[in-house]
């Protein structure tokens, strides 16, 4: 079981697979905000953060949330990794075994792979951003989502299974 969103601005006839969306009768809603349609189900985290300011960037809100994710992961990784051996592999820093977290083109990304799309509203008394985790997918949902016209350079012509 999944449901489709789409942005505000998304139009149907160039985002979906509309034949296999209307056979398997999948719910499909548009969003207030902007943002790309996404594909959610059980294994989707959803997050929405929101505040009166208009000041809105994802410095200002988030800091250095992103480095600091890294950070803690390495450190328990380090720790587990004492356990099993003392030092590193051979010409392998420990920094290095995770990817980065980081904000591309608007889309949260663990290293080349795109994990999260983001939108935002902003009116004068406030703004709102949300963002879709996708920890796992059903390979078949992906069926109901056509190649964007409109997408971010690093993904290109990429199936949804690429990333």
């Amino acid at each position: 079981m999944c449901i489709i969103i789409m942005g505000m601005g998304g139009k149907p006839s160039q985002l979906l697979n509309i034949p296999l969306v209307q056979k398997d009768d999948i719910t499909t809603i548009r969003c207030f905000s902007g943002g790309g349609t996404v594909v959610v189900d059980t294994s989707s985290l959803w997050i929405c953060v929101h505040g009166k300011s208009c000041k809105w960037s994802v410095d200002y809100v988030f800091g250095n949330v992103f480095e600091r994710c890294k950070l803690d992961a390495i450190q328990r990784k380090r720790r587990l990794l004492q356990q099993d051996y003392n030092g590193e592999k051979e010409g392998e820093k420990k920094e290095d075994m995770y990817p980065n977290f980081t904000l591309r083109e608007n889309d949260y990304v663990l290293g080349q792979h795109k994990i999260g799309g983001n939108a935002q509203a902003i009116t004068a008394q406030g703004w709102l951003h949300h963002t879709s985790f996708l920890w796992d997918y059903q390979q078949e949902n992906m069926a109901y989502l056509s190649l964007p016209q409109k997408r971010p350079e690093y993904r290109g012509d990429r199936i949804h299974d690429d990333f």
